[in-house]
């Protein structure tokens, strides 16, 4: 069953009225939140629990509690995404750099050319991916698995900064900056 990304309105709502039953407020860090989860359901899961332990009862979620929450979903997940990582050729992982430098127009000869990816290799490879279930397509191409808080376990993923070319915004890599050591992320 495929779920449907949250609407961050929903989403908004919920944690809200999750964070104040317990004493906390989400309020700093909910635009955070929002904008790393991507509507997508287990992220959003996932970053909210560890936002809730990293915030004391009476305090007020922030860009601290955020980071320190992001590194939290890291260290569970760093395995997963590692091993999801290591399962992907070289042109899909060139073809994942392509969709988070540019989700608009991963085909692009200016997106691709840096990243050394000819575009029929490229559309092959956001193919499979795509069947595989690793992106999502809507007007934009969308990656389901993003690593959360810097390099795979602790290194930075083979391909995750290819030619030099940054994949990660730079807001996100601002806030992870904090927990990962400022590397480049493929987000």
């Amino acid at each position: 069953m495929q779920l449907t990304p949250l609407r961050d309105d929903d989403l908004a709502d919920y944690l809200s009225r999750r964070f104040s039953e317990t004493g906390r407020k989400v309020d700093e860090a909910l635009d955070l939140l929002l904008d790393f989860a991507a509507g997508h359901p287990q992220r959003a899961m996932l970053i909210a629990h560890y936002l809730w332990e990293h915030t004391d009862p009476g305090e007020t979620a922030d860009e601290t509690s955020f980071a320190a929450a992001i590194e939290a979903v890291h260290d569970e997940v760093a395995d997963q995404l590692a091993s999801l990582w290591g399962g992907f050729d070289d042109s899909e992982r060139r073809a994942i750099a392509a969709v988070a430098a540019n989700p608009a127009g991963p085909l692009r000869k200016e997106t691709l050319e840096p990243l050394g990816l000819p575009r029929a290799t490229g559309r092959d490879a956001l193919a499979r991916l795509e069947r595989a279930g690793h992106l999502l397509t809507d007007g934009e191409v969308v990656p389901v698995h993003r690593s959360t808080a810097g390099p795979l376990g602790g290194k930075r993923p083979p391909g995750a900064d290819l030619n030099g070319t940054t994949v990660s915004s730079p807001r996100r890599q601002e806030i992870i900056g904090a927990s990962a050591g400022g590397l480049p992320v493929l987000t």
